[in-house]
């Protein structure tokens, strides 16, 4: 099956999907569209056009991405597929099981840095068919990649001590000893997760640690997986209790599958340290602006787009550090533009897409500059007096995706009395109306 296709497939059964995503790969299909594909070019046109007509009512997410809705997933999945999505999703849990799903492009949507002709799992964003085992997503291996670490960009020293820790396990014949990666959101956490599992040949599951509550649920998971695999758990922070004495106990007697375990968190401090004395600890930098640059021109050029080093720095300091934000940027850019092959993206380009977002020089969005204005105005504030100014945004949304960047921008502090303006935020407050009108 063609695996533009299957990716399509998967997009559409993620449970969060954007509508530049959704456009993204459907555009890579019209380019390559014929009869392999099982559906003509007039198909994919009619459901291109559902998505553009619809999306300037979409919802927006705290980034200020529109978020494709059921509706919208229906009626791509009818007009493509001519099934609804549930059917659809059905289908594809089948052939998953029976290890019959082939998906050729299957990357961390956080990233985007890859080599299209190594990696080839059998399927992306599979639900567990049970509802007593974790939900979890799954990439199937094709074999051992020597190449899998081709294109990382960051963390030299981190990636020098893996490779090492992996190489001498491999040799000596000894089972994989657990890996916790510890960093801030958008360091790389995922991708390098992904990495680790091609490298070594094996399917990987990954969860959240959410899902983890009870020892019963990580038996479930681990009856539930193939021998041999790696099991990812992001946030495991948020694993409960007795899901982590259970781990622990797996951690210290191995099991008689050969498991390799990768957990990432950016609150290692709340994991006990029995738990993470167990792992090989691995602490992640955030990116730089040159890093941030090659990330996206490593993103456009996966599209087939030209970036100039000037651009890719431009699009660079607007994301704060995270690699996430440079990946989808510079794809944005490229879809809202309409870039055919070999075009050159241009600063007026970017600007343009930054200019629609509201995004202002410094990176920082509408949701930011309201956040600064309603603190301002407070002086000192709880999370909660926040969510309730704000409205829009919920007390988790403010604690993990506003306030984290307004505080590496040095705007805010948060101490034991509350949230407050710094020197620098009052300062930037005061001039945020001629920042929002250039």
């Amino acid at each position: 099956m063609n695996n533009r296709i299957v990716n399509l497939k998967s997009k559409l059964l993620a449970d969060y999907l954007t509508a530049t995503e959704l456009l993204d790969i459907m555009f890579s299909c019209q380019k390559f569209s014929d009869e392999r594909n099982g559906f003509n070019s007039a198909e994919l046109d009619r459901a291109i056009k559902v998505v553009i007509d619809a999306k300037a009512s979409l919802p927006r997410n705290t980034d200020g991405k529109r978020i494709v809705t059921d509706e919208i997933r229906e009626a791509v999945s009818k007009l493509l597929f001519k099934v609804p999505v549930e059917n659809l999703r059905r289908r594809e849990e089948r052939a998953a099981e029976s290890g019959k799903a082939k998906v050729a492009d299957c990357k961390p949507a956080d990233y985007g840095v890859s080599d299209r002709s190594i990696w080839n799992p059998a399927a992306n964003s599979v639900r567990s068919p049970s509802s007593s085992v974790p939900v979890y997503t799954v990439q199937y291996s094709n074999g051992e990649d020597k190449n899998a670490f081709k294109g990382f960009v960051g963390n030299k020293s981190a990636i020098e001590t893996l490779l090492l820790q992996i190489n001498g396990t491999r040799v000596r014949g000894d089972s994989f000893r657990p890996i916790l990666l510890v960093g801030q959101s958008g360091c790389g956490k995922t991708e390098l997760a992904t990495r680790i599992a091609k490298l070594i040949g094996r399917t990987v599951y990954s969860l959240v640690g959410s899902a983890l509550k009870t020892a019963e649920d990580v038996d479930a998971l681990i009856d539930k997986v193939d021998k041999c695999s790696v099991i990812f758990v992001d946030e495991t922070h948020s694993v409960g209790d007795a899901a982590v004495a259970r781990m622990l106990t797996l951690l210290n007697n191995s099991t008689d599958k050969d498991l390799c375990f990768i957990f990432a968190t950016n609150l290692s401090s709340h994991l006990p340290d029995a738990f993470s004395n167990r792992c090989l600890q691995i602490r992640l930098k955030q990116y730089n602006l040159d890093e941030l640059a090659q990330i996206c021109i490593q993103t456009a050029r996966e599209r087939d787009v030209r970036l100039a080093d000037d651009v890719a720095k431009y699009i660079a300091s607007r994301c704060h550090g995270i690699a996430r934000y440079a990946v989808n940027y510079t794809r944005d850019i490229i879809v809202e533009e309409a870039a055919t092959v070999n075009r050159s993206i241009t600063v007026d380009n970017a600007r343009s897409l930054f200019q629609r977002r509201g995004i202002d020089e410094f990176g920082l969005s509408k949701e930011h500059r309201n956040y600064l204005r309603a603190l301002a105005e407070r002086r000192v504030a709880s999370s909660a007096s926040m969510t309730f100014a704000l409205a829009e945004n919920s007390v988790a949304e403010i604690e993990q995706v506003i306030e984290p960047i307004l505080i590496k921008q040095g705007l805010i502090n948060i101490t034991g009395k509350g949230r407050a303006l710094t020197e620098k935020g009052y300062a930037f407050v005061s001039r945020m109306d001629d920042i929002e009108e250039e």
